[in-house]
C-alpha cells in the first residue's frame, strides 16, 4: 500500500495530509482539515493545533434529477456541460477503484469539532456571506460563498485605497502582538519568525494565529483601473524587494488563485463582487470591453497585472467552476501571463465511505472541482492568442491530469495544496508563493484577500486535539 504516513504499531501521528498516493503520483487521497492544519508550520508543537471542521457526510446526497427527459434536456442545454466532463468521470472512477484496491484505511481522518457544532444538515441562518455559527459540508461545488464564520470573524473590506499602501510590510517582532484593526489593513503584515505569532486585535478582542514566515494582506483585490494595476505592482515590489535564487524583485515562484466566479449562489446572495468572465451577457466581448463593462471585476485586474511578477518556470494554479466561460477566462489569463497549461488537478468529492457525494452522471451538480495548473515559459514571453471574447480557447493536448480524492469539509473550503505544490517546486528555503482570494494563511506564503484571516482565529482551532490515523 502506497502511503505517505509514518506508521508505528498500527497508529501514527499525522505528518502528511496525503493518506494514499499511488506510485505514478496521479491519484491521491487527501484529508482537507489536515492539509490546512499541517500547512500552519507549527513544527515542534505537540500536538499541532488542529482546525475545526464538521462531521463528514456518511452517505451520498439523494439524487435531484429532472423528472422528465424533456426537462433534463432543457437543463443540459442551459448548463452547457464541459467537453472534459466525460474524461473527468472516467478518471474519478478509475482513481476510486485504485484506492479501494490498495488502501485499507478510513477515507478521512478524525475531525476536531467546534464547541458550538451543529448537525451538518442544519440550514444556514442568514443569506449574508458572514454568517453566525453554522457547520455545513460543501454541497454546491460551484458556490463561492463561505460559512462557518462566527461573531469574531473580521468584517469584509469593501474598499481598496491604493494610496494607503505603505513603503513596505509591517513586521511583527514578538510572539504575542496587539494592534488595532485599522493598522492591519493598510499594508502587508509579516511574521519573520520561525515560530507562530498570536496576533491580538485590540478593537475586536480576537486573537489570530499567524504562521511562521508568513505574510498577509487583509484587503480586497482592487477593481480594474490604472491605480489598481499600480497597487498590485507596488504591493509585490515592496513586499519582495530583493532577488532570491529563483526570483527577481517582486517576482513569485507560484501563484494560487480561487477567483469569485459567477455562479447561482453568488448571484442569489449578491454578497461580493464576482468575475464578469462568468457573465453570459458579456459573451463575445474582448478583455478590454469586459473590464469597461464591469470595472469591479477582480480577475480582470489580475489578468492585466501579473505578467512581470511570475518568475520564468514559475507555477500558476487557478480553481475554476464548471462553466466554460470561467475555464476560457482562466486560460486567456494564462496566455496573457506567458503561462502554458501543463496539468489539471481534479478534486473528486466523496462521502466518508468513498462514494461520490453526488451521482457522477448527475445533471445539476458535479462531484468534482478542477484546478488548472500552468507553468510560465522560461523565456518569459507572452503566448499569442488570435481569439477574443468568450469563445473556446485552444488548449494543449499533452496535459497531465491528477485526481485528488477528498471528503468535503465545511462549505467552500478547498484542499490546501501546499504539500502537493512543494513537490513541484525547487527545494529552496526562499521560495515565494502568493495565494489570492485566500481564507487562511500558510507558513512561508503570502496570502491576500478580504477574508484572509477567516479561519485563523483561535476559536477555529483546537490546541489539544491529537489526530491519529488508525490502520487495519
Amino acid at each position: 500500500m502506497a502511503t505517505d504516513l509514518e506508521r508505528s504499531s498500527g497508529s501514527s501521528e499525522i505528518t502528511s495530509c496525503l493518506l494514499f498516493e499511488n506510485e505514478a503520483n496521479h491519484v491521491c487521497l487527501l484529508d482537507i482539515p489536515a492539509s490546512v492544519s499541517l500547512a500552519q508550520g507549527h513544527s515542534g508543537t505537540s500536538p499541532n493545533p488542529w482546525l475545526h471542521s464538521c462531521e463528514p457526510r456518511q452517505e451520498p446526497y439523494a439524487p435531484t434529477e429532472p423528472h422528465t427527459a424533456k426537462a433534463k434536456a432543457n437543463v443540459q442545454a442551459r448548463m452547457a456541460p464541459s467537453p472534459q466532463d466525460a474524461t473527468y468521470r472516467d478518471l474519478i472512477r478509475t482513481a476510486l477503484r485504485e484506492i479501494r484496491r490498495n488502501y485499507d484505511g478510513d477515507w478521512c481522518l478524525p475531525r476536531a469539532l467546534p464547541p458550538t457544532s451543529e448537525e451538518h444538515s442544519q440550514p444556514p441562518v442568514s443569506r449574508q456571506r458572514e454568517r453566525k455559527a453554522t457547520v455545513e459540508p460543501d454541497v454546491n461545488p460551484d458556490s463561492g460563498a463561505g460559512t462557518f464564520a462566527t461573531a469574531a470573524t473580521l468584517p469584509r473590506q469593501t474598499a481598496f485605497r491604493p494610496e494607503r499602501i505603505h513603503d513596505g510590510p509591517f513586521i511583527l517582532s514578538s510572539t504575542s502582538s496587539t494592534h488595532p484593526r485599522t493598522s492591519l489593513t493598510d499594508r502587508p503584515i509579516t511574521n519573520p519568525l520561525q515560530a507562530p505569532i498570536d496576533l491580538h486585535v485590540a478593537d475586536s478582542q480576537a486573537t489570530y494565529l499567524i504562521p511562521p514566515r508568513s505574510t498577509f494582506l487583509w484587503r480586497s483585490i482592487p477593481s480594474y483601473s490604472p491605480s489598481g494595476i499600480s497597487s498590485i505592482h507596488t504591493t509585490l515590489l515592496t513586499t519582495f524587494p530583493t532577488c532570491t535564487s529563483t526570483s527577481g524583485p517582486g517576482q513569485l515562484d507560484a501563484i494560487i488563485l480561487d477567483p469569485p466566479w459567477r455562479n447561482r449562489s453568488a448571484d442569489r446572495k449578491r454578497a461580493y463582487h464576482t468575475s464578469s468572465a462568468g457573465n453570459s451577457a458579456l459573451n463575445g466581448k474582448t478583455s478590454s470591453a469586459r473590464s469597461q463593462t464591469s470595472d469591479l471585476d477582480p480577475f480582470a485586474l489580475l489578468e492585466a497585472s501579473l505578467l512581470e511578477h511570475i518568475t520564468p518556470g514559475g507555477l500558476v494554479l487557478c480553481w475554476i467552476t464548471h462553466r466554460k466561460l470561467a475555464r476560457n477566462a482562466a486560460l486567456r489569463a494564462f496566455r496573457a501571463w506567458g503561462v502554458e497549461l501543463v496539468e489539471e488537478w481534479i478534486w473528486a468529492k466523496v462521502a466518508a465511505k468513498g462514494d461520490p457525494v453526488v451521482d457522477l452522471e448527475g445533471t445539476w451538480r458535479r462531484a468534482w472541482e478542477v484546478c488548472l495548473v500552468g507553468r510560465k515559459r522560461e523565456d518569459g514571453g507572452v503566448l499569442v492568442d488570435d481569439q477574443e471574447g468568450e469563445g473556446e480557447v485552444t488548449e494543449m493536448r499533452d496535459v497531465k491530469r491528477r485526481v485528488i480524492v477528498a471528503v468535503p469539509d465545511v462549505h467552500s473550503r478547498k484542499p490546501c495544496l501546499k504539500e502537493m505544490l512543494d513537490n513541484m517546486l525547487p527545494e529552496h528555503a526562499d521560495l515565494r508563493v502568493l495565494e489570492v482570494f485566500a481564507r487562511h494563511l500558510v507558513a512561508g506564503w503570502m496570502s491576500w484577500g478580504d477574508e484572509v484571516l477567516k479561519f485563523q482565529s483561535k476559536e477555529h482551532w483546537t490546541q489539544g486535539f491529537e489526530c491519529r490515523n488508525i490502520s487495519g
